[in-house]
């Protein structure tokens, strides 16, 4: 939502008031607030009713984020003049920055009814109606804008942002496209690499990144997105993900690893610890599930446990404050203002929980904020960072021998790296006939960025092999027309008839777990393998045939079979995995032997046992707190070649 221009002043005759206030907006063109701000004042001591120079004050109170004071200006100038569009427009981006939707979309449909070609006020409208949920009106706004300019890149890019919620996801990347072509827009190409890989259209998720980083290097978003899509790509290897966020953080952050956390922390080896939490995701997302039985049973006479919470608040949120000592929603600190809260509250051991997703604190980590710090439970692997002294695994997650590809050093705890809570709304697992005498359903509930082209191709071979066999995908945006076309187009090469392939989008989450109760058998991907997912396909009594990957990100559904005592059902070979699942399909016996009690199984095992992980993980937790008290080194030197 850009500024706009002063409008005319009405009544200055003046000459030298002319000039002085041509010249103030010259020094507001140039940044030089000051000059500006100061000759707007003379202006107003000699004609107090100048609508230019007041709202000339308004742009400078809104350019230097003092938009309570900004809004007040613009009110004071609509006093005077209250038939004018662009007043109406910028006391709408002072309400808009101040966080009022509501009165903000009030003011600029203001500034429309007063001026109804008013270009940017349409987008801007549109672009609050997105956040508002109101997708609708929004689009209709933002269409109205690219009518009256075709090659306003804003518009172009709002509108993208509306379609993509709304899960239309060609018209986005038609729209993102645009933006990119009218103007070098780095949200756009960054936008568009986030829309790009939510399609499994890897290579052009990371140009597009790339694109952005070129744009503005500072913007740390794209960096973080390039290195999460890498994570997806086939043939990747520990190494090389090793090396490039190892390059990452040290062009951006090992040169300048300052401690600054308080030097007089208090070294006794048996003390309580102060434990602090930092996550976008202290919601529904796998971060709440992971962290719920943790926090609800954690060692309270050795742990005091601050979360940081940059999450919009839902009941997963709400139960997991309730587990906790200390709650901080810090979604609108700055980043100094969380890392001067974290020092002042004398945190000893400090978990990063996002890595390099969506909405990460990640950099705060560069400068110690606290003797220990760790990565856990929300990123696939090595953050990079030499400032990171751990990083949480298990025995499948990171095996010896892997240690040198992570800039952290490693915690392997004795059975799973995270413990899963379920849902307060697990369906009933329902019974089925036996599958000699049925068509077969196999599934794949996951992100489409994980379905590439060589899990298509494995996916053809067993459709082919077992002939009375569907498959059933569900996702968010896995309906959209540029998906379903690349899976049907590449099943449709294998010979498979459409109607053996069911493509849906976005379900709620209670009806999707119902979902596998019409699945016989789960199919993991590869390089990207299911986390949640596995939990929640074996939750509702469905096997998962995986393949134990080369990377951190590929042994998620290993490390969970593994723990849920279900060791044949990882393979060693994609080859492998084809048999595994046509073995297991034509023999029935075999398929309803594994999956009796299958929730009960996982609900027994250690990756469900909150005490003993609770205790596992204290216990790991207390021995590096004794090696930092004793000075022992943690962090590794970084060789990254």
């Amino acid at each position: 939502m850009s500024q706009q221009p002063p409008p005319s002043s009405d009544g200055i005759d003046d000459i030298s008031i002319d000039k002085a206030y041509s010249l103030a907006l010259d020094h507001f063109k140039a940044d030089n607030l000051i000059a500006a701000d100061r000759l707007c004042t003379t202006i107003i001591k000699t004609h107090p009713n100048s609508i230019a120079a007041i709202n000339l004050l308004g742009l400078i109170a809104q350019k230097i984020n003092r938009h309570d004071q900004a809004a007040n200006i613009f009110k004071r100038a609509l006093n005077i003049d209250g038939n004018n569009a662009v007043l109406h427009y910028n006391l709408g981006i002072s309400f808009y920055q101040l966080g009022n939707r509501v009165e903000s979309v009030k003011a600029l449909q203001k500034s429309l009814a007063i001026n109804p070609k008013y270009i940017e006020a349409y987008s801007s409208i549109g672009n609050t109606l997105t956040e508002l949920g109101k997708l609708d009106s929004a689009i209709s706004n933002l269409q109205k804008a690219i009518t009256l300019k075709a090659d306003y890149a804003d518009a172009h890019y709002n509108i993208a942002i509306a379609y993509k919620k709304q899960a239309k996801i060609d018209l986005a990347i038609t729209h993102f496209t645009k933006a990119t072509q009218i103007t070098p827009y780095f949200k756009a190409h960054f936008n568009l690499g986030n829309t790009f890989r939510d399609m499994g259209q890897l290579e052009n998720a990371i140009a597009s990144y790339q694109r952005a980083i070129d744009i503005e290097p500072g913007f740390i978003g794209s960096h973080n997105n390039l290195l999460l899509t890498s994570q997806y790509l086939q043939n990747q290897t520990l190494e090389n993900l090793y090396l490039i966020h190892s390059k990452w953080a040290n062009e951006h952050f090992n040169s300048s690893n300052i401690p600054l956390f308080t030097s007089d922390i208090d070294r006794d080896e048996n003390r309580k610890l102060k434990i602090g939490l930092i996550s976008p995701d202290f919601r529904l997302h796998p971060v709440g599930y992971f962290m719920a039985g943790f926090f609800k049973h954690y060692q309270a006479s050795m742990f005091e446990i601050v979360c940081y919470s940059d999450s919009k608040k839902d009941k997963m949120t709400d139960m997991l404050e309730s587990y906790v000592d200390s709650w901080v929603f810090s979604k609108n600190f700055t980043d100094d203002l969380l890392a001067q809260r974290i020092v002042d509250d004398r945190i000893d051991i400090l978990f990063d929980l996002a890595g390099h997703t969506e909405n990460n604190r990640l950099q705060l980590f560069a400068n110690k904020l606290a003797p220990i710090q760790i990565s856990w439970a929300g990123y696939v692997g090595t953050t990079g960072l030499s400032a990171m002294d751990y990083l949480i695994g298990d025995k499948y997650y990171t095996p010896h021998g892997d240690d040198r590809y992570y800039s952290e050093k490693i915690i392997r705890l004795p059975d799973s790296w995270v413990c899963y809570t379920p849902p307060d709304y697990i369906p009933e697992v329902e019974q089925k006939p036996s599958t000699d005498q049925r068509q077969i359903i196999l599934g794949n509930f996951g992100n489409p960025t994980k379905i590439n082209s060589m899990m298509l191709e494995v996916w053809a071979q067993i459709l082919l092999k077992i002939p009375n066999s569907n498959l059933l995908l569900i996702y968010k945006n896995m309906d959209s027309q540029t998906n379903i076309q690349r899976i049907r187009g590449y099943f449709n090469k294998a010979g498979i008839a459409n109607n053996r392939i069911t493509i849906e989008g976005h379900t709620p989450h209670k009806k999707l777990l119902q979902r596998y109760n019409e699945v016989d058998l789960a199919l993991d991907t590869l390089p990207y393998s299911g986390g949640l997912t596995t939990f929640e396909a074996l939750l509702m009594g469905v096997p998962v045939v995986t393949t134990y990957g080369a990377t951190f990100a590929g042994r998620h559904a290993s490390s969970i079979l593994h723990n849920a005592g279900l060791a044949q059902l990882v393979t060693d070979s994609l080859d492998e995995y084809i048999n595994v699942v046509e073995n297991i399909i034509n023999n029935p016996q075999q398929l309803k032997n594994l999956k009796n009690g299958l929730r009960q199984r996982l609900l027994n095992s250690a990756m469900c046992d909150y005490n003993k992980f609770s205790t596992d993980l204290g216990q790991q937790l207390r021995d590096a707190w004794i090696k930092w008290c004793k000075g022992e080194k943690q962090r590794k030197t970084l060789h990254p070649g």
